[in-house]
């Protein structure tokens, strides 16, 4: 689940692993099993970019495997986009709900986007599918105590680390949120405008600048935001979403019902929070005499 640093020795032997693997899948591209064992290593050496071209030809064959799942949910916490990993471990355990690691990866995500009670539930799901000192049990149970100890960054810790790398969008995208959460909307458009400047296929800050605009009060330039987002990840159902909530509150019920009409399309089983926004969205339109 969480991918550790390495040392020189491990790197060496992953790569030589990974050699020795793609050679077999080489002469056996059927040969799944090897396949997705083979994307492993490439997470595990932090080779992103081959590990999910891997996903994906596995997830072409198999949209159900949910190792596969799980693997790409583990790839993009690494990468910060939690919001795209939060949809996988959702989906994963939509398929099999008595995964540990799925409700562990789902718990880190949680994490990241802010919201540590569906965190902590999450992690205590972990417990009830595990026995003793498993792994996945050990590390929620360090996840919750940092949850219960606190162990979160300052704002004053933020901006200092900030100054010291500035050019790391991770850092400015996490303050960002901290921003976010208290209502200081104004500090967080700023620190997401700088996010998107130094990462533009940052799709979670795009997402969240126009959650800040509309709460700003500008529609239109929240629109744009959004445009952006799905830009980058078409398929992620929640943007669409927020993107025909723009639109309704500027009173555009043909686009805000053509943007939820996508929500509806790209949704994913076990995206329990957009369904239920779906539900919502149906009910303004209709009380608006837009039929959906």
């Amino acid at each position: 689940m969480e991918n550790k640093e390495l040392t020189t020795e491990e790197i060496q032997q992953l790569q030589k692993e990974i050699q020795e693997l793609s050679a077999i899948v080489q002469a056996n591209p059927q040969d799944v099993d090897t396949r997705y064992e083979l994307g492993y290593k490439y997470y595990e050496l932090k080779n992103y970019d081959k590990a999910f071209a891997l996903c994906k030809e596995l997830l072409q064959q198999d949209p159900e495997n949910y190792e596969t799942i799980l693997l790409q949910g583990d790839c993009r916490l690494d990468l910060g986009k939690y919001q795209e990993a939060l949809a996988d471990y959702n989906y994963a355990i939509s398929l099999q709900d008595n995964i540990p690691e799925a409700h562990l990866g789902r718990g880190h995500a949680l994490v990241k986007l802010g919201k540590t009670d569906q965190a902590r539930a999450a992690y205590c799901k972990v417990f009830k599918y595990t026995i003793g000192l498993e792994e996945a049990a050990v590390d929620a149970e360090e996840a919750l105590d940092a949850l219960d100890a606190g162990v979160e960054q300052s704002f004053e810790e933020l901006q200092q680390m900030i100054q010291a790398d500035p050019q790391d969008p991770s850092l400015k995208y996490t303050l960002a949120f901290k921003y976010f959460t208290t209502g200081e909307f104004e500090e967080a458009f700023g620190l997401l405008t700088e996010v998107v400047r130094l990462q533009p296929d940052h799709h979670d800050a795009w997402d969240a600048r126009g959650i800040c605009q509309c709460y700003l009060g500008n529609f239109e330039a929240a629109i744009e935001d959004f445009k952006q987002a799905i830009a980058n990840v078409p398929e992620e159902a929640k943007f669409y979403a927020d993107l025909g909530d723009a639109y309704f509150e500027l009173g555009n019920l043909k686009e805000a019902k053509a943007a939820y009409k996508k929500v509806s399309e790209k949704v994913r089983t076990g995206e329990s929070e957009i369904i239920k926004r779906l539900w919502v969205a149906k009910d303004k339109l209709k009380k608006a005499g837009e039929v959906f």
